[in-house]
C-alpha cells in the first residue's frame, strides 16, 4: 500500500532530520517507540517497533534505541502509511548522523 505525494506513489523513503520528541514510555517486547523527526520541511511522525530487526547500522552498540534522544540528527528509512488519517513512517532502519552539516 502506498501513500501519495501529489501524483507520485511513495512506498519507501529515507529522511534525515533532528529528533524533536520521543515517547517517554519504555518499550516492551512487541511494543513501539514513537518519535517525531524535523527534516526542515515538516514534522514527521515515526514508529519503530521494539521487536523488529531494526538496528543502528553504524554502531556496535547492542541498544540502538539509545541513540533516539532529543536533538540528535538521525537517518531513517522506512515505509509511509496512514494511521488515524495521519501519515506516519514505519521505521525499518535508522542510524545517527554525526556530521553537523549533513542537513544543509
Amino acid at each position: 500500500k502506498a501513500c501519495w505525494l501529489e501524483s507520485h506513489p511513495l512506498r519507501f523513503v529515507e529522511l534525515l532530520g533532528i529528533v524533536v520528541s520521543v515517547d517517554p514510555r519504555t518499550p516492551r517486547k512487541g511494543d513501539r517507540v514513537c518519535f517525531t523527526l524535523d527534516d526542515s520541511t515538516a514534522f514527521v511522525e515515526c514508529v519503530l517497533w521494539s521487536d523488529s530487526e531494526v538496528s543502528d547500522v553504524h554502531s556496535t552498540h547492542s541498544r540502538p534505541l539509545g541513540s533516539l534522544r532529543l536533538g540528535v540528527m538521525v537517518h531513517v528509512q522506512g515505509s509511509v502509511s496512514r494511521f488515524r488519517e495521519r501519515r506516519q513512517l514505519t521505521v525499518e532502519r535508522f542510524w545517527p548522523d554525526h556530521d553537523c552539516m549533513a542537513e544543509c
